[in-house]
């Protein structure tokens, strides 16, 4: 049989359910906003911006990419909205090749823009080169080019790596064949050749170590 309401009783009702719809309003914002940014959606958001000037960075980045065992976008800085980028995501891994001039300068420009926001979600960085660590020039050669990477930052990552780059002749510019001809004469004292010290093996490592810590949230320590 059909029970029939007072319009007391309604009214009682109608306003413990507004109470009830509220504090279950109010308990899933209380719950949203203690959820750790990025996580809510399979882990955080991960970008590596990079600066290639003829691939072996872009490579790098790539196979660096496939070691983190999880989605990752990759970047050219040449290509990207930086204002936009640096508020998309929740971490960033940014590398550069280095040229006669070091690192590039759309990267240290990056860095230097944003520091403070990459400050806690950079939680490595990497460079691609022509300078082998084997030898204690090299070793501080390769140290210096990462001076120029971190100088903006207030604490620069524990996690910074170096790969080997490579030259194909034939597909270099008039302008920069001439310019490493020249170094090659002058400072290695042989002739420009092809080379290729890329080592998708060591990115993909790199990549792996690089997850790791960013799930156990340790980014930029």
């Amino acid at each position: 049989m059909k029970r029939s309401v007072s319009r007391r009783e309604f009214i009682k009702d109608s306003a413990s359910y507004a109470l009830l719809c509220a504090a279950a309003f109010s308990f899933g914002c209380s719950v949203k906003e203690q959820v750790p940014k990025g996580e809510g959606k399979g882990g955080p958001k991960i970008a590596i911006i990079y600066a290639t000037r003829y691939g072996a960075t872009e490579d790098t980045a790539r196979w660096m990419a496939k070691g983190m065992d999880q989605d990752v976008d990759l970047l050219n800085i040449a290509t990207i909205d930086t204002d936009a980028v640096i508020e998309q995501y929740d971490a960033f891994v940014i590398g550069s090749g280095v040229w006669l001039g070091g690192v590039d300068k759309r990267i240290t420009a990056f860095m230097e823009k944003y520091a403070q926001k990459l400050d806690k979600r950079l939680p490595g960085t990497f460079i691609v080169c022509g300078t082998q660590e084997e030898s204690e020039s090299g070793e501080k050669r390769i140290a210096k080019y990462f001076e120029q990477l971190h100088a903006p930052l207030k604490q620069p990552p524990v996690n910074h790596k170096a790969f080997g780059g490579r030259i194909v002749v034939e597909k270099l510019t008039e302008e920069d064949k001439k310019a490493l001809e020249k170094f090659y004469r002058s400072f290695l004292k042989q002739e420009l050749h092809d080379w290729d010290r890329t080592d998708p093996n060591t990115a993909y490592k790199y990549g792996k170590r690089l997850s790791a810590r960013i799930k156990e949230g340790c980014a930029n320590s």
